[in-house]
Protein backbone atom coordinates (compact mmCIF):
# COMPACT_ATOMS: atom_id res chain seq x y z
CA UNK A 1 0.00 0.00 0.00
CA UNK A 2 1.37 3.41 -0.89
CA UNK A 3 2.22 5.10 1.80
CA UNK A 4 0.69 8.66 2.71
CA UNK A 5 1.63 12.11 1.95
CA UNK A 6 1.57 13.37 5.10
CA UNK A 7 2.36 11.17 7.75
CA UNK A 8 1.27 13.77 10.50
CA UNK A 9 -2.17 14.28 9.39
CA UNK A 10 -4.74 11.29 9.81
CA UNK A 11 -8.44 10.14 10.20
CA UNK A 12 -8.31 8.88 13.74
CA UNK A 13 -10.34 5.97 14.38
CA UNK A 14 -10.66 6.29 17.75
CA UNK A 15 -12.70 9.33 17.42
CA UNK A 16 -13.04 9.49 13.71
CA UNK A 17 -12.08 13.19 13.48
CA UNK A 18 -8.89 14.41 11.88
CA UNK A 19 -5.72 14.68 13.51
CA UNK A 20 -2.40 16.03 12.90
CA UNK A 21 1.16 16.37 14.66
CA UNK A 22 2.13 19.69 15.60
CA UNK A 23 5.84 21.08 16.12
CA UNK A 24 6.08 23.02 19.37
CA UNK A 25 9.24 24.34 21.10
CA UNK A 26 8.69 21.62 23.37
CA UNK A 27 7.98 18.32 20.70
CA UNK A 28 4.96 17.76 19.36
CA UNK A 29 1.13 17.86 19.89
CA UNK A 30 -1.77 15.81 18.33
CA UNK A 31 -4.45 18.34 17.61
CA UNK A 32 -8.19 17.95 15.47
CA UNK A 33 -8.24 19.43 12.51
CA UNK A 34 -11.54 18.72 11.67
CA UNK A 35 -14.41 16.51 12.37
CA UNK A 36 -14.67 13.55 9.93
CA UNK A 37 -13.86 14.13 6.41
CA UNK A 38 -13.23 11.00 3.82
CA UNK A 39 -13.26 10.77 0.12
CA UNK A 40 -15.36 7.97 -0.16
CA UNK A 41 -14.28 7.83 -4.56
CA UNK A 42 -12.44 9.85 -6.96
CA UNK A 43 -14.50 10.54 -10.06
CA UNK A 44 -12.96 11.21 -13.19
CA UNK A 45 -15.44 12.29 -16.19
CA UNK A 46 -13.89 10.27 -19.50
CA UNK A 47 -14.84 13.02 -21.63
CA UNK A 48 -13.07 15.80 -20.09
CA UNK A 49 -10.34 14.45 -17.80
CA UNK A 50 -11.98 16.33 -15.04
CA UNK A 51 -11.70 15.07 -11.68
CA UNK A 52 -14.38 15.31 -8.49
CA UNK A 53 -14.90 13.76 -5.61
CA UNK A 54 -17.60 11.84 -3.46
CA UNK A 55 -17.29 13.36 0.25
CA UNK A 56 -18.64 12.14 3.36
CA UNK A 57 -18.20 14.31 6.39
CA UNK A 58 -20.16 14.73 9.30
CA UNK A 59 -22.59 17.70 9.21
CA UNK A 60 -23.29 19.72 12.36
CA UNK A 61 -26.83 17.99 12.86
CA UNK A 62 -24.92 15.40 13.36
CA UNK A 63 -26.05 13.62 9.98
CA UNK A 64 -23.25 12.06 8.32
CA UNK A 65 -23.34 13.40 4.29
CA UNK A 66 -22.25 13.15 1.13
CA UNK A 67 -21.49 14.94 -1.51
CA UNK A 68 -19.65 15.76 -4.80
CA UNK A 69 -17.38 18.51 -5.57
CA UNK A 70 -14.51 19.42 -7.82
CA UNK A 71 -11.33 18.13 -7.16
CA UNK A 72 -9.98 21.99 -7.04
CA UNK A 73 -12.34 23.30 -4.32
CA UNK A 74 -10.55 20.90 -2.14
CA UNK A 75 -7.11 21.62 -2.72
CA UNK A 76 -6.99 25.31 -3.57
CA UNK A 77 -7.46 27.71 0.06
CA UNK A 78 -9.12 29.96 -1.76
CA UNK A 79 -12.01 27.66 -2.99
CA UNK A 80 -12.20 25.02 0.19
CA UNK A 81 -14.39 27.61 2.13
CA UNK A 82 -17.14 26.88 -0.43
CA UNK A 83 -17.93 23.83 1.85
CA UNK A 84 -18.91 25.82 4.78
CA UNK A 85 -22.24 26.33 3.44
CA UNK A 86 -22.54 22.26 3.65
CA UNK A 87 -21.64 22.36 6.45
CA UNK A 88 -18.04 20.40 6.33
CA UNK A 89 -15.96 21.18 8.95
CA UNK A 90 -13.06 23.62 7.89
CA UNK A 91 -11.77 26.00 9.99
CA UNK A 92 -10.06 28.86 8.84
CA UNK A 93 -6.57 28.58 10.92
CA UNK A 94 -6.72 24.55 10.23
CA UNK A 95 -7.16 24.78 6.48
CA UNK A 96 -3.56 23.52 5.01
CA UNK A 97 -3.89 20.63 7.38
CA UNK A 98 -7.08 19.95 5.80
CA UNK A 99 -5.97 20.39 2.21
CA UNK A 100 -3.24 17.64 3.46
CA UNK A 101 -5.11 15.43 4.95
CA UNK A 102 -7.17 14.87 1.31
CA UNK A 103 -4.37 14.92 -0.87
CA UNK A 104 -3.39 11.56 1.61
CA UNK A 105 -6.91 10.35 1.31
CA UNK A 106 -6.20 10.53 -2.79
CA UNK A 107 -4.23 7.83 -2.34
CA UNK A 108 -6.15 5.40 -0.78
CA UNK A 109 -9.55 6.47 -2.87
CA UNK A 110 -10.88 3.79 -5.40
CA UNK A 111 -11.41 5.64 -8.74
CA UNK A 112 -14.65 5.83 -10.38
CA UNK A 113 -15.68 6.71 -14.46
CA UNK A 114 -18.19 8.64 -15.46
CA UNK A 115 -19.78 10.11 -18.73
CA UNK A 116 -21.64 12.87 -19.91
CA UNK A 117 -21.76 12.70 -23.72
CA UNK A 118 -23.60 9.64 -25.40
CA UNK A 119 -22.12 7.82 -28.58
CA UNK A 120 -18.86 7.30 -30.37
CA UNK A 121 -15.44 7.37 -29.05
CA UNK A 122 -12.03 6.41 -29.27
CA UNK A 123 -9.01 6.14 -26.91
CA UNK A 124 -5.59 5.26 -27.24
CA UNK A 125 -7.03 3.79 -30.77
CA UNK A 126 -9.50 1.56 -29.31
CA UNK A 127 -13.55 2.67 -30.35
CA UNK A 128 -16.03 2.52 -28.17
CA UNK A 129 -19.55 3.97 -27.46
CA UNK A 130 -21.08 5.62 -24.37
CA UNK A 131 -24.71 4.53 -23.31
CA UNK A 132 -25.52 3.87 -19.58
CA UNK A 133 -21.97 2.18 -20.16
CA UNK A 134 -19.47 1.49 -22.20
CA UNK A 135 -20.08 -0.82 -25.12
CA UNK A 136 -16.57 -2.31 -26.79
CA UNK A 137 -14.44 -1.10 -23.88
CA UNK A 138 -12.72 -3.02 -20.70
CA UNK A 139 -13.20 0.29 -19.05
CA UNK A 140 -16.14 0.89 -16.24
CA UNK A 141 -17.70 3.67 -16.76
CA UNK A 142 -21.47 5.04 -15.99
CA UNK A 143 -23.48 7.62 -17.85
CA UNK A 144 -24.10 10.52 -15.42
CA UNK A 145 -25.72 12.96 -18.21
CA UNK A 146 -28.68 14.60 -17.95
CA UNK A 147 -30.77 12.29 -20.84
CA UNK A 148 -32.91 10.06 -19.10
CA UNK A 149 -31.77 6.27 -21.18
CA UNK A 150 -32.92 3.83 -19.33
CA UNK A 151 -32.54 1.07 -20.23
CA UNK A 152 -35.88 0.05 -18.58
CA UNK A 153 -38.47 -3.04 -18.77
CA UNK A 154 -37.15 -5.60 -20.84
CA UNK A 155 -35.70 -6.64 -23.82
CA UNK A 156 -37.84 -9.30 -24.93
CA UNK A 157 -41.14 -7.41 -24.01
CA UNK A 158 -39.68 -4.83 -26.61
CA UNK A 159 -38.92 -7.66 -29.29
CA UNK A 160 -42.35 -9.06 -28.76
CA UNK A 161 -43.74 -5.49 -29.89
CA UNK A 162 -41.68 -5.42 -32.87
CA UNK A 163 -42.43 -8.58 -34.33
CA UNK A 164 -46.55 -8.21 -33.97
CA UNK A 165 -46.57 -4.17 -34.42
CA UNK A 166 -44.08 -2.97 -36.60
CA UNK A 167 -42.38 -6.08 -38.54
CA UNK A 168 -44.51 -6.30 -42.53
CA UNK A 169 -44.87 -2.16 -42.34
CA UNK A 170 -42.78 -0.69 -44.34
CA UNK A 171 -43.17 2.92 -42.96
CA UNK A 172 -42.48 1.93 -39.70
CA UNK A 173 -39.45 -0.51 -40.59
CA UNK A 174 -38.66 2.60 -42.81
CA UNK A 175 -38.42 4.50 -39.09
CA UNK A 176 -36.53 1.63 -37.31
CA UNK A 177 -33.66 1.45 -39.80
CA UNK A 178 -33.60 5.89 -39.75
CA UNK A 179 -32.87 5.51 -36.37
CA UNK A 180 -30.31 3.09 -36.20
CA UNK A 181 -28.88 4.44 -39.09
CA UNK A 182 -27.77 7.58 -36.60
CA UNK A 183 -24.73 4.57 -35.13
CA UNK A 184 -24.03 2.94 -38.34
CA UNK A 185 -23.29 6.49 -40.35
CA UNK A 186 -21.06 8.04 -37.23
CA UNK A 187 -19.00 4.65 -36.99
CA UNK A 188 -18.21 5.25 -40.79
CA UNK A 189 -18.40 8.94 -41.35
CA UNK A 190 -14.83 9.18 -41.75
CA UNK A 191 -14.30 6.99 -43.87
CA UNK A 192 -17.13 7.65 -46.18
CA UNK A 193 -16.83 11.50 -46.09
CA UNK A 194 -21.12 11.59 -44.09
CA UNK A 195 -22.01 14.12 -41.63
CA UNK A 196 -25.78 14.37 -39.95
CA UNK A 197 -28.76 13.18 -41.70
CA UNK A 198 -32.45 15.01 -41.00
CA UNK A 199 -35.63 12.74 -41.39
CA UNK A 200 -38.63 14.83 -41.50
CA UNK A 201 -41.81 13.35 -41.61
CA UNK A 202 -44.92 15.26 -42.57
CA UNK A 203 -48.37 15.47 -43.17
CA UNK A 204 -51.76 15.71 -41.67
CA UNK A 205 -51.93 14.57 -37.34
CA UNK A 206 -53.25 11.10 -36.50
CA UNK A 207 -51.31 9.68 -39.01
CA UNK A 208 -49.39 7.84 -36.16
CA UNK A 209 -46.06 10.82 -36.76
CA UNK A 210 -45.46 11.17 -33.14
CA UNK A 211 -45.89 7.40 -32.49
CA UNK A 212 -42.84 6.38 -35.30
CA UNK A 213 -40.55 8.69 -33.48
CA UNK A 214 -41.14 7.63 -29.98
CA UNK A 215 -40.86 3.95 -31.32
CA UNK A 216 -37.13 4.97 -32.68
CA UNK A 217 -35.98 6.68 -29.35
CA UNK A 218 -36.93 3.96 -27.48
CA UNK A 219 -34.84 1.30 -29.04
CA UNK A 220 -32.08 4.13 -26.89
CA UNK A 221 -33.86 5.70 -24.38
CA UNK A 222 -36.93 7.00 -22.71
CA UNK A 223 -39.94 7.90 -25.74
CA UNK A 224 -41.61 10.50 -24.67
CA UNK A 225 -41.43 14.33 -24.18
CA UNK A 226 -42.79 14.10 -20.61
CA UNK A 227 -39.51 13.27 -19.64
CA UNK A 228 -36.01 14.88 -20.13
CA UNK A 229 -34.83 12.58 -22.57
CA UNK A 230 -33.49 12.01 -26.46
CA UNK A 231 -37.98 13.25 -27.86
CA UNK A 232 -38.44 17.02 -27.48
CA UNK A 233 -40.11 19.49 -29.67
CA UNK A 234 -40.05 22.35 -31.32
CA UNK A 235 -41.37 24.48 -28.12
CA UNK A 236 -38.24 25.39 -27.09
CA UNK A 237 -35.45 27.98 -27.68
CA UNK A 238 -32.79 26.41 -30.35
CA UNK A 239 -29.80 27.08 -27.25
CA UNK A 240 -32.26 24.21 -25.44
CA UNK A 241 -32.36 22.45 -28.86
CA UNK A 242 -28.96 22.50 -29.54
CA UNK A 243 -28.14 21.22 -25.81
CA UNK A 244 -30.09 18.33 -26.54
CA UNK A 245 -27.68 17.77 -29.71
CA UNK A 246 -24.57 18.55 -28.03
CA UNK A 247 -22.18 15.63 -27.45
CA UNK A 248 -24.34 12.75 -29.53
CA UNK A 249 -22.24 11.17 -31.79
CA UNK A 250 -24.57 7.99 -33.31
CA UNK A 251 -27.27 8.30 -31.10
CA UNK A 252 -30.48 9.36 -32.71
CA UNK A 253 -32.85 12.14 -31.50
CA UNK A 254 -36.32 13.52 -32.05
CA UNK A 255 -38.30 16.83 -31.85
CA UNK A 256 -41.56 16.74 -32.36
CA UNK A 257 -44.23 19.36 -33.72
CA UNK A 258 -42.36 21.86 -36.41
CA UNK A 259 -45.42 24.23 -36.26
CA UNK A 260 -44.20 25.01 -32.74
CA UNK A 261 -41.25 26.62 -33.79
CA UNK A 262 -40.23 29.81 -33.11
CA UNK A 263 -37.60 31.48 -35.64
CA UNK A 264 -38.06 33.70 -37.70
CA UNK A 265 -35.36 31.89 -40.02
CA UNK A 266 -36.30 28.06 -39.82
CA UNK A 267 -33.79 27.30 -42.68
CA UNK A 268 -30.53 28.59 -41.12
CA UNK A 269 -31.41 26.70 -38.15
CA UNK A 270 -31.99 23.63 -39.93
CA UNK A 271 -28.69 24.11 -41.97
CA UNK A 272 -26.96 23.91 -38.24
CA UNK A 273 -28.41 21.17 -37.00
CA UNK A 274 -27.45 18.69 -40.72
CA UNK A 275 -24.01 20.76 -39.81
CA UNK A 276 -23.43 19.27 -36.66
CA UNK A 277 -21.71 22.44 -34.78
CA UNK A 278 -22.75 24.99 -32.88
CA UNK A 279 -22.46 28.52 -33.83
CA UNK A 280 -18.97 30.27 -32.35
CA UNK A 281 -19.17 32.35 -28.81
CA UNK A 282 -17.39 34.18 -26.58
CA UNK A 283 -16.71 33.45 -22.94
CA UNK A 284 -16.75 36.12 -20.07
CA UNK A 285 -12.72 36.26 -20.75
CA UNK A 286 -13.88 37.42 -24.30
CA UNK A 287 -11.89 34.33 -26.30
CA UNK A 288 -14.21 31.44 -27.95
CA UNK A 289 -15.50 28.95 -25.99
CA UNK A 290 -15.58 25.57 -26.94
CA UNK A 291 -17.82 24.52 -29.19
CA UNK A 292 -20.84 21.59 -29.20
CA UNK A 293 -20.94 19.51 -31.93
CA UNK A 294 -23.31 15.89 -32.99
CA UNK A 295 -23.07 13.70 -36.26
CA UNK A 296 -26.27 11.90 -35.42
CA UNK A 297 -29.61 10.96 -37.37
CA UNK A 298 -32.31 13.85 -36.49
CA UNK A 299 -36.11 12.86 -36.61
CA UNK A 300 -38.67 15.38 -36.79
CA UNK A 301 -42.38 15.50 -37.97
CA UNK A 302 -44.97 18.12 -38.41
CA UNK A 303 -48.08 19.27 -40.53
CA UNK A 304 -45.37 21.31 -42.56
CA UNK A 305 -42.56 20.72 -44.82
CA UNK A 306 -38.99 21.39 -42.73
CA UNK A 307 -36.77 21.89 -46.27
CA UNK A 308 -38.98 24.70 -48.23
CA UNK A 309 -38.57 25.62 -51.86
CA UNK A 310 -36.28 28.08 -51.63
CA UNK A 311 -33.87 25.93 -48.83
CA UNK A 312 -30.30 26.04 -49.63
CA UNK A 313 -28.38 22.82 -51.54
CA UNK A 314 -26.89 22.09 -48.18
CA UNK A 315 -30.41 21.33 -46.72
CA UNK A 316 -31.79 19.76 -49.65
CA UNK A 317 -28.59 17.49 -49.93
CA UNK A 318 -28.89 16.34 -46.12
CA UNK A 319 -32.78 16.65 -45.37
CA UNK A 320 -35.18 13.59 -46.30
CA UNK A 321 -38.36 14.71 -46.34
CA UNK A 322 -41.46 12.46 -46.53
CA UNK A 323 -44.97 13.36 -46.70
CA UNK A 324 -48.39 12.00 -46.06
CA UNK A 325 -47.08 8.81 -45.05
CA UNK A 326 -49.16 6.46 -42.86
CA UNK A 327 -46.83 5.91 -40.20
CA UNK A 328 -49.05 3.67 -38.16
CA UNK A 329 -51.29 0.71 -39.06
CA UNK A 330 -54.27 2.32 -37.06
CA UNK A 331 -55.15 4.00 -34.07
CA UNK A 332 -54.75 0.69 -32.48
CA UNK A 333 -51.81 -0.30 -33.40
CA UNK A 334 -50.36 2.94 -32.44
CA UNK A 335 -51.66 2.78 -28.35
CA UNK A 336 -50.41 -0.82 -28.58
CA UNK A 337 -46.56 0.59 -29.38
CA UNK A 338 -46.81 2.91 -26.89
CA UNK A 339 -48.15 1.09 -24.24
CA UNK A 340 -45.08 -1.39 -24.73
CA UNK A 341 -42.30 1.83 -25.33
CA UNK A 342 -43.44 3.20 -21.91
CA UNK A 343 -42.07 0.72 -20.09
CA UNK A 344 -39.32 -1.09 -21.98
CA UNK A 345 -36.75 1.09 -24.00
CA UNK A 346 -33.05 1.66 -23.89
CA UNK A 347 -32.06 -1.84 -24.67
CA UNK A 348 -31.88 -2.37 -28.43
CA UNK A 349 -29.85 0.35 -29.40
CA UNK A 350 -27.08 -0.25 -27.57
CA UNK A 351 -27.20 -4.38 -28.32
CA UNK A 352 -26.92 -3.47 -31.70
CA UNK A 353 -24.06 -1.03 -31.31
CA UNK A 354 -22.48 -3.69 -30.11
CA UNK A 355 -23.26 -6.38 -33.31
CA UNK A 356 -21.87 -3.36 -34.98
CA UNK A 357 -18.43 -3.48 -33.25
CA UNK A 358 -18.39 -7.18 -33.29
CA UNK A 359 -19.34 -7.23 -37.29
CA UNK A 360 -16.27 -4.79 -37.78
CA UNK A 361 -15.57 -1.29 -39.75
CA UNK A 362 -13.84 -2.78 -42.35
CA UNK A 363 -16.81 -5.00 -43.34
CA UNK A 364 -19.48 -2.19 -42.69
CA UNK A 365 -17.49 -0.26 -45.38
CA UNK A 366 -17.16 -3.04 -48.00
CA UNK A 367 -20.80 -3.18 -47.44
CA UNK A 368 -21.60 0.41 -47.52
CA UNK A 369 -19.56 0.48 -51.09
CA UNK A 370 -21.97 -2.54 -52.11
CA UNK A 371 -25.41 -0.60 -51.32
CA UNK A 372 -24.17 2.52 -52.64
CA UNK A 373 -23.47 1.05 -56.24
CA UNK A 374 -27.06 -1.05 -55.44
CA UNK A 375 -28.93 2.37 -54.70
CA UNK A 376 -26.99 4.55 -57.83
CA UNK A 377 -28.13 1.64 -59.83
CA UNK A 378 -31.72 1.47 -58.82
CA UNK A 379 -32.35 5.49 -59.20
CA UNK A 380 -31.07 5.31 -62.67
CA UNK A 381 -33.55 2.59 -63.66
CA UNK A 382 -36.25 4.68 -62.06
CA UNK A 383 -35.04 8.44 -63.84
CA UNK A 384 -33.88 9.59 -60.70
CA UNK A 385 -30.77 11.78 -61.46
CA UNK A 386 -28.85 14.96 -60.70
CA UNK A 387 -26.11 16.09 -59.04
CA UNK A 388 -27.45 16.80 -55.59
CA UNK A 389 -29.16 13.07 -55.25
CA UNK A 390 -25.24 11.44 -55.90
CA UNK A 391 -24.47 13.20 -53.09
CA UNK A 392 -27.57 12.04 -51.04
CA UNK A 393 -26.54 8.44 -52.09
CA UNK A 394 -24.33 8.70 -49.25
CA UNK A 395 -27.33 8.33 -46.67
CA UNK A 396 -29.36 5.90 -49.06
CA UNK A 397 -26.56 3.66 -49.03
CA UNK A 398 -25.85 4.33 -44.89
CA UNK A 399 -30.20 3.70 -44.97
CA UNK A 400 -29.60 0.27 -46.69
CA UNK A 401 -26.26 -0.83 -44.63
CA UNK A 402 -28.38 -0.56 -41.68
CA UNK A 403 -31.53 -2.56 -42.92
CA UNK A 404 -29.07 -4.97 -43.56
CA UNK A 405 -27.27 -5.47 -40.51
CA UNK A 406 -30.55 -4.89 -38.24
CA UNK A 407 -31.86 -7.96 -40.32
CA UNK A 408 -29.10 -10.39 -39.21
CA UNK A 409 -29.05 -8.70 -35.90
CA UNK A 410 -32.90 -9.70 -35.55
CA UNK A 411 -32.86 -12.46 -37.51
CA UNK A 412 -35.95 -10.67 -39.71
CA UNK A 413 -36.55 -10.70 -43.09
CA UNK A 414 -37.38 -6.25 -43.61
CA UNK A 415 -39.99 -4.94 -46.75
CA UNK A 416 -36.04 -4.12 -48.35
CA UNK A 417 -38.14 -3.65 -51.98
CA UNK A 418 -41.05 -1.10 -49.88
CA UNK A 419 -38.63 0.78 -48.45
CA UNK A 420 -36.45 1.44 -51.65
CA UNK A 421 -39.78 2.66 -52.82
CA UNK A 422 -39.87 5.19 -49.62
CA UNK A 423 -36.64 6.38 -51.28
CA UNK A 424 -37.99 6.92 -54.90
CA UNK A 425 -41.06 8.93 -53.79
CA UNK A 426 -38.76 11.13 -50.81
CA UNK A 427 -36.17 11.32 -53.86
CA UNK A 428 -38.86 12.42 -56.83
CA UNK A 429 -40.37 15.11 -53.95
CA UNK A 430 -36.99 16.73 -53.04
CA UNK A 431 -35.69 16.89 -56.67
CA UNK A 432 -39.39 18.76 -57.62
CA UNK A 433 -38.44 20.89 -54.45
CA UNK A 434 -34.93 21.17 -55.51
CA UNK A 435 -35.99 22.65 -59.18
CA UNK A 436 -38.42 24.56 -58.01
CA UNK A 437 -38.60 27.28 -60.31
CA UNK A 438 -38.30 24.97 -63.70
CA UNK A 439 -41.59 23.49 -61.51
CA UNK A 440 -43.59 26.48 -60.53
CA UNK A 441 -43.00 27.90 -63.97
CA UNK A 442 -43.80 24.75 -66.00
CA UNK A 443 -47.11 24.33 -63.29
CA UNK A 444 -48.39 27.44 -64.15
CA UNK A 445 -48.25 27.20 -68.27
CA UNK A 446 -50.10 23.95 -67.64
CA UNK A 447 -52.59 26.00 -65.49
CA UNK A 448 -53.15 29.27 -68.29
CA UNK A 449 -53.14 26.61 -71.31
CA UNK A 450 -56.04 24.29 -69.39
CA UNK A 451 -57.69 27.51 -68.57
CA UNK A 452 -57.17 30.13 -71.32
CA UNK A 453 -60.57 30.26 -71.71
CA UNK A 454 -61.14 31.87 -68.50
CA UNK A 455 -59.00 34.79 -69.80
CA UNK A 456 -59.89 38.01 -72.00
CA UNK A 457 -57.65 37.55 -75.35
CA UNK A 458 -56.54 40.54 -76.30
CA UNK A 459 -54.09 40.13 -79.39
CA UNK A 460 -52.04 42.70 -79.93
CA UNK A 461 -49.71 41.52 -83.24
CA UNK A 462 -49.36 43.61 -86.28
CA UNK A 463 -52.37 41.18 -88.23
CA UNK A 464 -54.16 40.29 -84.70
CA UNK A 465 -58.07 39.17 -84.51
CA UNK A 466 -58.64 42.41 -81.25
CA UNK A 467 -60.30 40.80 -79.02
CA UNK A 468 -62.17 37.88 -77.50
CA UNK A 469 -63.75 37.60 -74.78
CA UNK A 470 -63.77 35.05 -72.04
CA UNK A 471 -66.24 31.95 -71.08
CA UNK A 472 -67.63 32.33 -67.34
CA UNK A 473 -65.62 33.28 -64.49
CA UNK A 474 -62.83 35.76 -65.67
CA UNK A 475 -59.21 35.05 -64.52
CA UNK A 476 -57.56 38.18 -66.54
CA UNK A 477 -56.17 39.05 -69.82
CA UNK A 478 -54.32 37.20 -71.73
CA UNK A 479 -52.10 39.67 -74.38
CA UNK A 480 -50.15 37.99 -77.64
CA UNK A 481 -47.59 39.84 -78.97
CA UNK A 482 -45.40 38.88 -81.46
CA UNK A 483 -42.32 37.78 -79.16
CA UNK A 484 -44.57 37.19 -76.12
CA UNK A 485 -47.41 36.38 -74.50
CA UNK A 486 -48.43 37.98 -71.42
CA UNK A 487 -50.93 37.04 -68.77
CA UNK A 488 -52.33 39.51 -66.21
CA UNK A 489 -53.56 37.52 -63.86
CA UNK A 490 -56.51 38.91 -61.58
CA UNK A 491 -55.22 39.16 -57.52
CA UNK A 492 -57.81 36.95 -56.10
CA UNK A 493 -57.38 33.83 -59.09
CA UNK A 494 -53.52 34.30 -59.36
CA UNK A 495 -54.28 33.22 -55.65
CA UNK A 496 -55.93 30.92 -55.88
CA UNK A 497 -54.01 29.17 -59.18
CA UNK A 498 -51.36 28.66 -56.25
CA UNK A 499 -53.76 26.98 -54.12
CA UNK A 500 -54.46 24.71 -56.48
CA UNK A 501 -50.77 23.70 -57.27
CA UNK A 502 -49.92 23.27 -53.77
CA UNK A 503 -48.16 26.46 -53.40
CA UNK A 504 -49.04 27.72 -50.02
CA UNK A 505 -46.35 30.68 -49.40
CA UNK A 506 -46.98 32.98 -52.82
CA UNK A 507 -44.25 35.63 -51.84
CA UNK A 508 -41.55 32.36 -52.44
CA UNK A 509 -43.64 31.83 -55.94
CA UNK A 510 -43.48 35.59 -56.86
CA UNK A 511 -39.14 36.15 -55.57
CA UNK A 512 -38.81 33.23 -57.81
CA UNK A 513 -40.43 34.54 -61.20
CA UNK A 514 -38.86 38.15 -60.33
CA UNK A 515 -35.40 36.26 -60.60
CA UNK A 516 -36.22 34.57 -63.16
CA UNK A 517 -37.31 37.12 -65.35
CA UNK A 518 -40.97 35.75 -65.74
CA UNK A 519 -42.49 38.41 -64.03
CA UNK A 520 -43.44 42.30 -64.69
CA UNK A 521 -43.87 44.58 -61.56
CA UNK A 522 -43.54 47.78 -60.45
CA UNK A 523 -40.59 48.98 -58.62
CA UNK A 524 -40.31 47.50 -55.16
CA UNK A 525 -43.14 45.57 -55.55
CA UNK A 526 -44.41 42.18 -57.15
CA UNK A 527 -47.37 43.17 -58.98
CA UNK A 528 -48.76 45.69 -60.89
CA UNK A 529 -51.72 48.27 -61.34
CA UNK A 530 -54.14 48.49 -64.51
CA UNK A 531 -57.30 49.52 -65.24
CA UNK A 532 -59.97 46.80 -65.52
CA UNK A 533 -62.60 46.64 -68.52
CA UNK A 534 -64.57 49.28 -66.69
CA UNK A 535 -61.53 51.55 -65.66
CA UNK A 536 -61.26 50.74 -62.26
CA UNK A 537 -57.51 50.75 -61.08
CA UNK A 538 -56.88 47.06 -59.68
CA UNK A 539 -53.84 45.15 -58.45
CA UNK A 540 -53.17 42.26 -61.26
CA UNK A 541 -49.79 39.83 -61.30
CA UNK A 542 -48.31 40.06 -64.76
CA UNK A 543 -46.48 37.26 -66.31
CA UNK A 544 -44.43 37.30 -69.46
CA UNK A 545 -43.31 34.19 -71.45
CA UNK A 546 -41.24 34.38 -74.22
CA UNK A 547 -40.70 30.24 -74.43
CA UNK A 548 -44.54 29.39 -74.20
CA UNK A 549 -46.69 29.14 -76.75
CA UNK A 550 -50.46 28.44 -75.42
CA UNK A 551 -52.58 26.01 -77.00
CA UNK A 552 -55.17 28.39 -77.25
CA UNK A 553 -53.14 30.10 -79.69
CA UNK A 554 -52.33 27.31 -82.07
CA UNK A 555 -56.35 26.58 -81.89
CA UNK A 556 -56.64 30.21 -83.06
CA UNK A 557 -54.81 29.91 -85.86
CA UNK A 558 -56.08 26.27 -87.04
CA UNK A 559 -59.47 28.22 -87.41
CA UNK A 560 -58.67 30.69 -89.10
CA UNK A 561 -56.70 28.00 -91.29
CA UNK A 562 -59.77 25.91 -92.26
CA UNK A 563 -61.96 29.24 -92.65
CA UNK A 564 -59.15 31.22 -94.54
CA UNK A 565 -60.86 30.83 -98.98
CA UNK A 566 -57.56 32.52 -100.01
CA UNK A 567 -54.72 30.28 -100.07
CA UNK A 568 -52.22 32.67 -99.77
CA UNK A 569 -53.27 34.04 -96.77
CA UNK A 570 -53.78 30.52 -96.18
CA UNK A 571 -50.50 29.65 -96.96
CA UNK A 572 -48.60 32.33 -94.59
CA UNK A 573 -50.93 31.30 -91.86
CA UNK A 574 -49.54 27.63 -92.14
CA UNK A 575 -46.03 29.08 -92.25
CA UNK A 576 -46.91 31.15 -88.84
CA UNK A 577 -48.39 27.90 -87.54
CA UNK A 578 -45.23 26.04 -88.08
CA UNK A 579 -42.92 28.73 -86.62
CA UNK A 580 -45.14 28.76 -83.29
CA UNK A 581 -44.99 24.76 -83.08
CA UNK A 582 -41.07 24.76 -83.19
CA UNK A 583 -40.69 27.56 -81.23
CA UNK A 584 -43.19 25.78 -78.58
CA UNK A 585 -40.69 22.63 -79.20
CA UNK A 586 -36.98 24.54 -78.94
CA UNK A 587 -37.88 26.15 -75.36
CA UNK A 588 -40.00 23.01 -74.19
Amino acid sequence: MAKARYPDVWLEPSDNKVHALIPTKNGEIDIVVSEYISILTLVKNIDTGRFKADLEYLAPDGCIEVVQVDRDVLLDPNKITQLHNLGVDVRMDRIKYVIQHFLNEEIYAPVRYVHEKLGFDTLNGNTFFKHKELIGSTIESEYEGSLEIGPSGSKENWNQMFMKEVLGHAPAEFAIIAGLSSSVNAFIANEIGSDTIIVHISGYSSTGKSTLLSLVISMYGYPFSSRTGLFGNFNATQNALIKTLSGLNGIPVAFDELSMFSSKKPDSFVYQMVTGTEKARLNRQASFREKATWLTTILTNGEIPIAKESSNAGIQARVFEINDMQCTRDAGNAERIKACINENFGWIGPEFVDFLLKYGKEAVIALYYQKHTEMKQFFIAKGISDSIVDRRLIKYAVFLVTAELFQLYMKVNLKIDEIKQIFVGIERDSIAKRNYKETVIEYLKNYISINARRFEVIDKRPKGSNTSEPNGEKYGRMILRDSEVEIEFNENSFLECLTKGGYENSRTVLNELKKSGYLDFEKDKTYRKRKDSLGIIRKVYVLKFTDFVLKSQLDSLERMIRRQPDEAIKKKLLKEKKRLIDLNEANN
